[in-house]
Order: C-alpha cells, then structure tokens, then sequence
C-alpha cells in the first residue's frame, strides 16, 4: 500500500474502533472518512483482490444474494471482503476494505463480493477491479431517489460498459429490464442469464391486461404489481407465457419478435423441504428448521438456534398471553429443494428461505459461481450452508415463541412476502412496520399497489394486524380500503411498545409476523438486540 492509502486505512480503522466501543454500527462512518482523506483508496485496496470483486446489484434480493454467493465463495477455500451489513454505498465499500486490510495494509481477502446501490453502479464499477456483475431484477422502488425504471437501468447500463473484458455478467432472463444489459455487454463480455424454465406450450399465453393469476398453493388469487407490460424496442404489449411474479416470466413481443433470451442456468422445477422429506405439509425438522444465529454460514444442515431470549416487554407491559391450547401455534414458512440446469449438469440443492422470490436469489448466486469457474458440488455445499440475512426471513425465538421479521419495500416485494404467508397453515399474528425515513423512500404511495386484498380474502385466519412505524396509521388506513374490519386493526406508532404487544398477544409456541420497511427493520432488531434476542446486525 502507499503510504496515502496506509495513513487514511489507519484513520478508518480508528473510526470503526471508536463506533463498535460506542455500539454503533460503523458499517458507513469509516468508508466516509476514508473516502474524503484519499478518494483513491477503493480503487487502491480492489485492485489487490487476486480475483477481482463481484458486484451484486437490482432492486430486491441483493443481500440475500450476495449472502448465497458469500457461502459458496468460502466453501471453495476463498476468503471474501464483503459489506455484510448491506452498507452499498461507496463508503460503506471503503468500510469493507477497512475492515478486510491488517494494521500493515495487507489484504486478508482474496475476493470482494459487494452488494452496490443501483445509483452507485457506476462510480463502483469505475473504481473497482470487477470480475463479475449480477443484476437481480428491476422494479420501481424509491421513486422520490431514483425516478422511473428507465433511468436506474441506464444507471446500471452505464456501469456495465466501464467493465473490463472478459467479466461475467450475471443477468435475470425473466425480467425485461434486466435482460435488455445483454446488448450493452457486447461480445467482450460473458453473459449468463438465469431463470425458469418455460413449460408452456407455444400457443399459451396470457393476455396484456390479464395480471390476476392464481398463486401456487393457497387458492388465492394474486394481483400481480408489474412494472413493465411493453416492449422496450417497439412499446407493443408483451405477451407473457408464464408469469412467476411481477413482470418476471417468459415473454415474448409478437409486433417486432423480441423475447426472453434462454436461461444459462435454468431451474426446472422446485419443492417445498416437506414434499421433498415426504411430509404433507408444513416445514420439516432436523433437515430444516429455519430458525439459526441470523445470517451466516454454517457447516451442517440446521444451523444453530439463537437462544431464547429474556421478554422484550418491560415488567409493567406485561399482557397475558393467550391459552396454550389456542390453535394458533404454527411453524414458519420451509425452505425448498431445486433442481437447475446449468452449463456444468443438472445440480439439486437446498435453500433454507421460502418464497419465489428466493428462487430467483439462488439462480443469480448460482450463475455467479459459475461465472467464477466455481463446481456444482461447491455450489451445492455453499448453498445447503445460507441461512437468512438479517431482517430478510430471519426468525429469532423470544421466550417461547418466534419472531419472523421479513423486510417489505415495494408492491413486488411485499406482495411475494402475503404469498409467502399465506402458504402456510394457521392463523397469523402480524406486526406492519411503516417509515418513510430517506432510506426507506419517502413517498409511502406505493403501499396502495401492493395486494392487501388478497390478504383480506384470509382475514379469518388473522388473529390480530398491528400497524406501526412513523406512517402506521396510512399503513391502517390502507388495510381498512382493503376490507379488513377496523376491530382487526391496532396501531402504535411506538414500534417497541407495537412489538410487545405483538409478543403477547401471540400464543405459546406461536409465531409473529413483523414487515418492516427498512429503517424500521433496523429499529425492531435493535429492540431485540437490547433483549439479547440477536446479535448487533454489524456482526451477523
């Protein structure tokens, strides 16, 4: 290292020190300093990654699958720098390298895998030594920061062409948006694209306006939040063969022929961990449980269990729970086994995170595994490791019962995570967190796309919905146009005193639900941090 770099590593590294004794996060502060002192250092401290850094960016799932590909890369002996604390902006990168570089200014990594804002795409991609660049999907999201979809992809764009020859690139075949950065990789580039495999018949279809379809497992039918219905290259609507959620499917443009490109990496078909134990229904133990130390790897299927924790309610706001005998303790949402095509041969493996949705994290993790030259039992391995990040489907015991914290920022998002709810039996308990702090968006209009309706369809299996957070009572209000009786709905702007009164009114053994948005979901962890529920999310 130069000594410029050396002077402001020692100055990030103080600043770190100083926020982990304060029991502040410090995941952006350090790289912020470091940043303004030498705006060289990131591009400094990539280069000497002896196999670049993978850039993991799109609007939803980029933690999730940043945290897949981190179990893979350290399955196969590597040693990644990685933002595990979702920190993706270019002083969160600089914390990154802070905390991977020694006192002496030697790299402790081999490999950077860092998740990178939309936005920050660009700079990221000028700045760093990239060997890799996966875009997970596009959908709007924070339109008061980013605007409309065409100007984040042309953000997106505009970082892919300031990659070198020969980087992969990692992109979702079922997303429009995100196919379309095929054209500007070129033929320098090596592209992958992932994705389902299609099993309709070629005269199949779904008409243009036909956005209502049945979701798989709980007869329910859910409107579905899409983005993108035109072509990008003629503005005629798409037809769409299959839709899997959203905009994402196998589409096709019959005025000009434009298509979804085939998958590289393909995933044939999928079950839940029950069906693949054999078990009608509900999660399966021993091989499963999700409930783990929040977001990590481990070595053997089940993880550990985060231990009980002590009441997150104050002695005075003790309520009694409910009857043991209530038939409201259920188990959370199972995981699934896949099976996928790829380029290397079919590969089955585990996921131990529910939903759609989590599919498509998989395929994108899987495909930048390949893009490394990484081998499918690897892959296999690293992916049976992954358990949850925080926040994202992370389940945490308090006392006897379970905590199931999902993060919510968008109709797609939100909409996959009801789906997700409502293929599991029994009746639920629900705690909806809504800010609208800047990094949650402070536009909080989107909340009237999301399906509630479908939610509503299953109101008698709610036991009770508390809204909180800065904007609980739009959040209220929304439930209310959706059809649920107001006699359902409690709200607590207070998000500690919300999240109590959630933990006791679940019954013994049962399970509450909390949809945070973003900033709220850091405040409902540290609530339980408090409680030595969780470990602070800097150090899962």
């Amino acid at each position: 290292m130069r000594t410029k770099d050396l002077l402001s590593l020692w100055a990030g590294k103080a600043v770190a020190f100083g926020c982990h004794a304060a029991k502040r996060g410090g995941s952006s502060l350090p790289g912020l300093l470091v940043n303004r002192l030498n705006p060289g250092f990131v591009k400094s401290a990539s280069s000497a990654q002896p196999y670049g850094n993978v850039i993991v960016t799109g609007t939803n799932g980029k933690t999730t699958t940043a945290r897949m590909i981190l179990c893979i890369l350290r399955e196969a002996g590597l040693r990644p720098a990685h933002n595990r604390t979702g920190a993706n902006l270019m002083s969160g990168i600089a914390t990154t390298f802070v905390e991977t570089y020694s006192l002496g200014g030697r790299p402790r990594s081999d490999i950077g895998l860092l998740e990178v804002d939309e936005a920050t795409v660009p700079r990221a991609c000028a700045e760093l030594k990239v060997a890799g660049l996966v875009v997970t999907n596009l959908f709007r999201d924070q339109l008061d920061r980013f605007g409309e979809l065409d100007h984040t992809l042309a953000l997106i764009r505009k970082g892919l062409e300031k990659t070198p020859e020969g980087t992969f690139v990692a992109v979702n075949a079922d997303d429009p948006l995100v196919a379309s950065l095929g054209a500007a990789a070129g033929t320098k580039r090596r592209m992958i694209y992932y994705g389902w495999k299609s099993t309709k018949a070629a005269d199949e279809g779904i008409e243009p306006n036909e956005w209502i379809k049945p979701s798989k497992g709980i007869g329910i039918e859910i409107k579905e939040a899409a983005d993108i219905r035109h072509c990008l290259h003629c503005g005629n609507p798409y037809l769409y063969r299959e839709v899997h959620y959203a905009h994402l499917g196998v589409y096709e443009c019959q005025a000009c022929g434009s298509k979804r490109p085939d998958p590289t990496v393909a995933l044939i078909d999928y079950r839940s961990e029950a069906e693949a134990a054999g078990k009608p229904g509900g999660s399966v133990t021993g091989l499963d449980g999700p409930v783990t130390k929040a977001g990590g790897c481990v070595t053997e299927p089940g993880g550990s269990v985060t231990k009980p924790c002590r009441s997150i309610t104050e002695p005075s706001d003790v309520i009694e729970p409910p009857d043991a005998t209530d038939p409201g303790n259920v188990t959370e949402p199972a995981g699934s086994v896949i099976n996928v095509a790829t380029p290397l041969g079919p590969l089955e493996a585990r996921i131990s995170v529910p939903g759609v949705y989590n599919l498509y994290n998989a395929l994108a993790a899987i495909s930048a595994a390949i893009g490394l030259g990484i081998d499918l039992d690897t892959i296999r391995r690293g992916l049976l490791g992954f358990r949850a990040s925080f926040g994202r489907m992370e389940v945490v015991e308090v006392g006897d019962k379970r905590v199931f914290l999902a993060l919510v920022k968008n109709p797609a998002g939100y909409n996959q995570v009801i789906r997700t709810l409502l293929q599991t039996e029994g009746e639920k308990n629900l705690v909806l967190c809504i800010n609208d702090n800047y990094a949650d968006g402070r536009d909080v209009s989107w909340l009237w796309d999301v399906d509630f309706e479908a939610l509503a369809q299953s109101r008698d299996r709610i036991r009770f919905i508390i809204t909180s957070g800065i904007r609980a009572f739009d959040m209220a209000v929304r439930l209310k146009y959706a059809g649920f009786d107001e006699s359902l709905i409690t709200t607590d702007e207070d998000l500690r005193r919300a999240l109590s009164e959630g933990v006791s009114r679940t019954p013994p053994r049962g399970t509450l639900y909390v949809l945070p948005t973003y900033t709220a979901m850091l405040e409902v962890r540290k609530i339980l941090q408090r409680s030595r529920c969780v470990k602070p999310f800097w150090r899962v």
